[in-house]
């Protein structure tokens, strides 16, 4: 197989990662919901419940933040090659190793937020759900 086969495999692997702990996230928030107290008109979280809604908050807001990050790095990393290889309109050149590090950062941050607050989500619901 050659290095571009298993890069095909690499991003699709890591899309589908991305998209489930987003997915994931949101049904954790939903989860959170089905725990909180509501006395009259308003509403409560336990305090046990604080921490795995803000992981799972956190993933939501490390993954809007890669996909921004991404999109501006890339697009001032274009302009400048733009501005540089100028009239040629398609001229071969190496990225830096770096470029993709911060968008990685973030794509590794989403998925143990969000794996973390299921942690805690599921240590929570084992003390509050009691079966008879």
């Amino acid at each position: 197989m050659d290095l571009q086969t298993y890069r095909g495999y690499y991003e699709a692997r890591s899309a589908t990662a991305s998209n489930v702990a987003r997915q994931s996230a949101f049904a954790g928030i939903a989860l959170v919901w089905i725990f909180k107290d509501q006395v009259g008109q308003e509403f409560a979280l336990p305090m046990g419940l604080l921490y795995p809604t803000i992981c799972m908050m956190v993933g939501l807001a490390a993954d809007l933040m890669q996909y921004v990050v991404a999109s501006a790095i890339w697009g001032f990393y274009c302009r400048i090659k733009e501005k540089e290889f100028d009239p040629d309109p398609n001229p071969e050149f190496r990225n830096p190793n770096w470029i993709n590090w911060p968008a990685l950062g973030l794509f590794w941050l989403k998925l143990a937020a969000v794996l973390v607050g299921y942690v805690l989500l599921v240590k929570y619901a084992i003390g509050a759900i009691h079966f008879n």
